[in-house]
């Protein structure tokens, strides 16, 4: 399953972005998945303490779905690389994990739409915590 996901972000001020993302099934209800993404906070929405212009992360992590039917809410975690570029141009390095969820809506057996919030919690490195949140839609291959 392919992902595409616009989305919000707060980190140290708002921000917008987009991920993409893999999901490989081993059964009904657990998946793995890699994913990578990039967040602009625009110069308009920084503070005198956000020091943050762009942020990339990419992971790799594990989906659980309640419920495999019409409705579709999961779980999801992973761990990654996370990096911020500052508004000097310096590049900001760190490691971090992720949590949250959703729920996706799937008429077709081809393709579903959602909504998903997420928790970055960055423990190695000078990038804060923050949060996503957004629309995801995605692409089934079989």
């Amino acid at each position: 399953m392919l992902s595409i996901r616009p989305e919000y972000s707060y980190l140290e001020a708002h921000g917008a972005g987009l991920s993409l993302g893999y999901q490989w099934g081993i059964d009904d209800v657990f998946n793995l998945w890699v994913d990578g993404g990039w967040i602009s906070i625009p110069p308009s929405s920084r503070t005198a303490i956000s020091a943050i212009s762009h942020r990339f992360m990419a992971s790799i992590g594990a989906t659980y779905h309640l419920d495999t039917f019409q409705w579709v809410p999961y779980l999801a975690t992973s761990v990654g690389f996370y990096g911020a570029l500052v508004r000097d141009g310096a590049f900001r390095p760190g490691l971090g994990l992720e949590l949250g969820g959703g729920v996706d809506y799937r008429p077709m057996r081809r393709w579903s739409i959602g909504i998903f919030g997420m928790f970055h919690a960055v423990v190695v490195g000078e990038i804060p915590h923050h949060g996503t949140a957004g629309l995801r839609v995605n692409i089934y291959f079989r």
